[in-house]
């Protein structure tokens, strides 16, 4: 049971749809640009530790 300030201020419909749409637009991108210079640094330190 949530007060009812929350519910009128965040409501999940108003809140699913625009964070969904908001996130499906973001996430898709920064993956494959985040993957590819994660790599490279990441294996740098991992490959020379071990």
């Amino acid at each position: 049971m949530e007060p009812p300030g929350r519910s009128s201020r965040f409501p999940h419909g108003t809140l699913s749809p625009a964070s969904g749409t908001r996130w499906a637009s973001i996430v898709p991108l920064p993956p494959p640009t985040f993957f590819l210079e994660f790599p490279s640094p990441l294996l740098s330190p991992l490959d020379s530790s071990p």
